[in-house]
């Protein structure tokens, strides 16, 4: 049965099932959506394109969607999502987004899925098919789903891939997962795209979880494939490993993965770089803070480290990371977080290089960026944000510059976020 058969059949469930569901109530239904406007202004917006120009507006996504109880254990859900931008001094103006797109056309299926719980009585193993979000928020390699912590400017571009709108992703598949008591694990099979006679463009793999060993140590390994994503009938494989170590306020992890490309599975024919990604912070109590740095290279020599994953750097220079292709990066974060009442409130540096230290085209030093963000936990599902940086150019602004003088960026932005269930 082909993915547009299981998804048309999900969603006829979820209209259909309520005549033979128990004693059907509105107890049965749930209500669930979130969303978030986010106003902006680039100061000499660059990073990302072959001018120089500065840019503001609004960016917003929204989704809505129904939950079904149906029987016990399984569970039906359907959600729209719906994204948008308001923009000055860009193709955004007027939101003509795409040539003659209308207001419609920029909704599109977001969830469609039945969820079996407890599947065979298995206690904590469960199965997904449909359009579903897949991933870990703060996953390097792989997250399918809403990115909240993402500029809008960037990720709203992306419309034209089934199941994706600007900040909103989703994926027909199935995925089982296991999550009981230190395991937790999953499988995924699933459609990204489909790419008419160059076939499918499929995601296949998944991730293995053991936590608390002693009490202070996580392990994750995960491995996926790719086919059709990269190229047309290339492999793209990511295979990484990732232990964490907690003992009381300090928090460090360590994630190390390879990628293969070719027309094989773990060939070395058109990728074979890595990349490593160091975290720590520690919680102090008494003063509300907590520091921390982080420090991460990818690919080496020109050769990117293809992801969908949700790791952003930056309000400035995360534009240029936010799709996944670090090629040849290294990127030193420090900070600290400070929590005031209802307020957090974050310093960031950012140091922008190549991995390899060397002036190559297109991956020679950033710059130095400084940014200072402030969190309010208003109300209940409603949050507040407020966002300020400063990027002093290096030599990648000079390239962009046509070889003339090396130039600054800047960001402001403020939003609001919301849920609601």
């Amino acid at each position: 049965m082909s993915m547009k058969k299981i998804l048309a059949l999900v969603v006829l469930s979820l209209f259909v099932a309520s005549s033979y569901a128990q004693e059907l109530s509105f107890e049965n239904l749930h209500f669930y959506g979130e969303g978030s406007f986010n106003g902006f202004i680039y100061e000499n917006s660059t990073l990302n394109t072959s001018e120089i120009y500065n840019v503001s507006g609004t960016g917003m996504y929204l989704t809505i969607g129904l939950r079904l109880d149906i029987y016990e254990d399984i569970i039906a859900s359907f959600a729209l999502g719906y994204t948008n931008m308001w923009g000055d001094g860009s193709e955004w103006s007027g939101r003509p987004l795409n040539g003659n797109r209308g207001l419609i056309d920029l909704f599109k299926i977001v969830e469609a899925n039945m969820l079996f719980n407890n599947l065979f009585d298995v206690d904590g193993l469960s199965f997904k098919i449909g359009r579903q979000y897949y991933g870990d928020e703060d996953s390097t390699v792989v997250y399918i789903g809403i990115r909240r912590n993402q500029p809008l400017y960037i990720v709203i571009g992306a419309a034209d891939v089934p199941g994706t709108i600007g900040a909103i992703s989703s994926i027909d598949a199935a995925a089982a997962y296991y999550d009981k008591d230190n395991i937790k694990a999953n499988l995924i099979y699933g459609i990204m795209e489909n790419r008419g006679a160059d076939g499918n463009r499929t995601l296949i793999g998944g991730d293995f979880k053991y936590l608390n060993i002693a009490e202070i140590l996580d392990l994750q390994g995960y491995l996926y494939n790719f086919e059709n994503y990269v190229s047309a009938q290339d492999h793209y494989t990511i295979l990484g490993v990732k232990p964490t170590v907690k003992i009381k306020g300090l928090k460090a992890s360590l994630e190390v993965a390879k990628n293969f490309g070719g027309e094989e599975s773990l060939s070395n024919e058109t990728f074979n770089t890595n990349f490593i990604k160091a975290d720590a912070s520690y919680v102090i109590e008494n003063l509300k803070l907590t520091p921390r740095v982080s420090l991460g290279v990818f690919g080496g020599e020109n050769k990117p480290f293809i992801t969908i994953g949700n790791c952003s750097a930056g309000l400035i220079v995360s534009r240029v990371l936010i799709n996944g292709n670090y090629s040849d990066n290294r990127i030193i974060n420090t900070g600290v977080d400070y929590e005031f009442k209802k307020f957090v409130f974050s310093f960031d540096i950012f140091s922008y290089d190549s991995r390899d230290g060397e002036d190559l085209k297109n991956n020679v030093k950033f710059g130095t960026e400084f940014d200072l963000t402030a969190k309010c936990a208003y109300a209940e599902n409603i949050d507040f944000y407020f966002g300020i940086g400063h990027l002093f150019g290096a030599d990648f602004s000079k390239f962009k510059n046509g070889g003339k003088d090396s130039f600054d960026s800047s960001t402001l932005q403020a939003g609001i976020t919301y849920k609601f269930n």
